[in-house]
């Protein structure tokens, strides 16, 4: 056992959880719906647009189903609550109610028995859009004639940019000069995804004795998942407990809580 005053660098340190995850006994949340049949599973519908007006959804077919439990819109969800969740701000939508704005704001979401029942269907739903225009260079939507992406965001105001920071340090102008080289062009890179083996899961267990929900998910940051949920008036994030469960990579990916 290493003793209080000797320092860890140089030294070979063993994961506590590395044994639990090499002979597999380590439990990840996905593992922890095997065996329980009370569960009901639930899937999204995603719009294929990245900016578009809705319509109109239609969920009658879905909602005919053999198996579905319950179907939601957006004016499906509680009155007093706010339609939005998020880490830093409650800016996203959980389900969309006027408009998309990418492809990944869920415009309906519902639960059946098992999972190729939720497949089946949530493939029903049918949801009419108008389509608007989608910028795909950043440098696009800087420009007034844009439009406004969030309306009356709290960080972004009447722009679309949501944070800004200068860095300031040293001489360029006299580290230039002593270059070699110099290479002042446009670059671009293609986008990047950390691609983990682990599925996107999360378990949402109602407390029916203290009220709340208890969720289990493969995140690293237990009080940003607390926060991050849709809540109604009054309820303090206290009354969502969150369980971390082992993740198969701790990544910048898993730091909030993303159903």
């Amino acid at each position: 056992m290493m003793k209080a005053h000797e320092s860890l660098i140089g030294q070979r340190i063993i994961k506590p959880d590395a044994a639990a995850k090499v002979t597999g006994d380590a439990k990840f949340t996905a593992d922890l719906a095997v065996h329980r049949t009370d569960l009901l599973y639930a899937k999204a519908l995603f719009p294929p647009y990245g900016h578009a007006k809705i319509l109109s959804i239609d969920t009658s077919e879905a909602e005919a189903v053999e198996g579905v439990e319950i179907v939601m819109t957006a004016k499906d969800l509680p009155t007093e609550s706010s339609n939005g969740y998020g880490l830093d701000e409650h800016d996203k939508p959980v389900l969309a109610e006027e408009k998309v704005i990418y492809e990944g704001d869920a415009v309906a979401i519902l639960a059946a028995r098992d999972l190729k029942t939720a497949e089946e269907a949530v493939s029903l739903i049918k949801v009419e859009y108008e389509p608007l225009p989608v910028y795909d260079d950043p440098r696009e939507v800087f420009e007034r004639e844009a439009g406004l992406i969030h309306e009356e965001h709290p960080f972004s105001g009447d722009s679309n940019i949501s944070y800004s920071a200068g860095i300031d340090h040293g001489n360029i102008e006299e580290v230039f000069a002593k270059a070699d080289v110099v290479l002042d062009n446009y670059f671009e890179t293609p986008m990047v995804d950390h691609a983990y083996l682990e599925p996107d899961v999360c378990i949402a267990e109602p407390d029916l004795v203290q009220g709340g929900i208890t969720i289990y998910s493969p995140q690293h940051n237990v009080q940003g998942a607390k926060k991050s949920p849709l809540r109604r008036p009054g309820t303090a994030a206290e009354q969502n407990p969150c369980n971390q469960h082992h993740c198969r990579r701790c990544i910048w990916r898993k730091r909030g809580l993303h159903f």
